[in-house]
């Protein structure tokens, strides 16, 4: 089983949450490849109530951006378990590619961070799978 993970990244308000959905819908339907959209703004919005102001996305306000950033780092993390657990339910019914859309909202160090550890893991659960 190959897996794949499309992140895409923006400023808000530019369609990500709308072209990682139709990307999904279009693999799962034409290429019948389960697909799994995940959006940290909806997943932030849980957690720290609704929407916000311009000035609480303001990279000079430090409370709102130390709570962005615990939201991106712990939805990675969280993401990437459940990208685990999902990995050994699917082993054996899914043959091609399962995709995981990612749409993210974060710095660049951020990202880097964030791309390390999913590949990371990854590369963990497919040595714990082949021996």
């Amino acid at each position: 089983m190959r897996l794949a993970y499309i992140h895409i990244i923006c400023i808000p308000g530019r369609g990500k949450t709308h072209i990682s959905r139709r990307l999904g819908q279009y693999l799962s339907f034409f290429h019948a490849i389960p697909v799994k959209v995940f959006n940290v703004a909806e997943y932030r919005k849980s957690m720290c109530g609704g929407l916000k102001d311009a000035e609480w996305f303001d990279c000079h306000n430090a409370e709102a951006m130390a709570l962005r950033d615990k939201c991106n780092k712990v939805t990675v993390w969280c993401r990437v378990y459940d990208v685990w657990c999902m990995m050994y339910g699917v082993w054996y019914m899914v043959y091609g590619i399962w995709f995981m859309v990612y749409d993210v909202w974060c710095t660049v160090y951020d990202v880097w961070y964030m791309v390390y550890g999913i590949w990371w893991i990854t590369f963990k659960v497919h040595d714990r799978m082949l021996r």
